[in-house]
Order: C-alpha cells, then structure tokens, then sequence
C-alpha cells in the first residue's frame, strides 16, 4: 500500500482509489474503470468468550492521516493508540464491524463461523459502497478485497487472502482497528455484567487470571463451550454459571 508525506503538512497523506483503464466494451466504449480496495480483518478467534467481530475498512477518497493516528496491525498499538485511530478511521473512511455470537461459533464450529462473518460482510460493505456511487455504472466499478489471513473459501469476487496481512496491508490494519476497539468495547461492557471475570482486563482471552475465575466460577452465557479449555472446566467443576444462575450438570 502507498503512503506519503507531505513535507508542508507534515501529516501522512492515504490516497483514495486507484484508476486504471480496461479493454472496450461491446458498443466500442473505453471503460475506464473505478477501483477501490476494501480490507478485512477478523479478531477474537483465540478468545475463549465473546463474539468474532470482523471489520472491513475502505478509503473511498483521499484522506490526510494526523499526527498520532496510527495505522497498523491493532495488536501491535496500545488500547489508547487504537482508540484514537479508531475515531479517526470511523470518521473518515468506509466501514462495516460484523459479530458472529459465541452460541454460533459452538453450534457450527469456529471455521464455518469464520467463512459466516467473512461472506456477511463482504455482502454488507459492497451493497453500502454500491449506494454511495449512484453516478457510476456497476460495470465502471472494481472492489478489491484484501482478506487477512489463509484462503478459507471461494469467493464469488476479486479478493486476495494475506499471510499476516494485518502487518502489510494498509486497509487490512484499519479493519483490524476498527474491528478490535469494537469488541474490547463489548468485552468491557459485559464486565460489568459477570464482573467476576475480568473481561475488561483479558477480553476474554486465556490468561492466568481468566483461568482462576473459571475454576472459581465456572463458566458463564458467553464462554465458547466448544473450546477445550473451557470444556476442561465443564468437565473439572460439574458446574455452569449461565444468565446469573448456577445449573448443577
């Protein structure tokens, strides 16, 4: 992806679509067409409660990126870093965060929850960047998808799958900010719902201190009972913590 700096300015400049020329159609019209890179992130896949959540982020125009707004891969930025980037983001560029619930990721398994959350938002972002060009023919228009990750299926568009692409890809960083300040969001809010917990700390990642809550605890409604861990302390503990109350399995 392209960046420059403007010396003047002494801000970072993310330019908007690129364009390109195609063959002439059948009337004998050159077709000059509009592309628009679109990246995609998910965030949460190791998490042991919690939904999926997916971003996809697209720069439809040129955009001057200020001093302390920070695009790169979400893991790599402090939670202040990527909330400041992430209002910017929000703000100035094209974006779509879909959740896929813990409940579907143990009823349908993580992979094919993955490919839900993956093909419903491709769906989603292409229908709002398709209604925000009303000028432009549908054939004048290209959407490039760049996808982090391994291929995990066939996808009936333009897409390209990126080994690490949240570290390489300037759109693939912003979905993953954008993605990854939303759920910690959720995960910080449903603290105060099962404060005993942590998931404002850990957001529901495995850590020492989430691993001691749930052998105190047992689990809660939004542990990922499909997880081997948290069957372990199924199994271990005999005991669910679901919607406030104990169930003796």
């Amino acid at each position: 992806s392209m960046r420059l700096i403007s010396a003047r300015s002494r801000v970072r400049i993310s330019p908007g679509p690129l364009y390109y020329s195609t063959c002439h159609d059948h009337s004998g019209r050159l077709i000059v067409m509009k592309r628009f890179i679109i990246g995609i992130d998910e965030v949460g896949r190791g998490s042991w409660a919690g939904p999926l959540f997916f971003g996809a982020v697209c720069f439809m125009k040129t955009v001057r990126i200020p001093h302390g707004v920070i695009i790169r891969d979400s893991k790599a930025l402090s939670r202040a870093q990527r909330e400041r980037s992430s209002y910017f983001l929000r703000k100035n560029t094209t974006f779509v965060i879909e959740r896929v619930p813990s409940e579907t990721v143990d009823r349908i398994g993580l992979q094919r929850a993955t490919v839900h959350g993956l093909l419903t938002i491709i769906r989603k972002i292409r229908r709002i960047i398709m209604a925000s060009l009303p000028a432009l023919d549908a054939e004048e228009i290209q959407l490039h998808y760049k996808i982090d990750g391994n291929r995990i299926c066939d996808i009936h568009e333009i897409h390209e799958f990126i080994v690490r692409g949240d570290s390489k890809i300037r759109e693939i960083s912003a979905a993953s900010i954008v993605a990854k300040v939303a759920r910690d969001r959720l995960l910080m809010r449903l603290s105060k719902v099962y404060p005993e917990y942590g998931f404002d700390s850990h957001v529901g990642y495995g850590t020492k201190k989430h691993q001691l809550a749930l052998e105190q605890h047992g689990i809660c409604a939004i542990h990922r009972t499909s997880y081997a861990p948290i069957r372990r302390i199924i199994m271990e503990n005999r005991v669910m913590h679901r919607d406030d109350e104990l169930v003796m399995l």
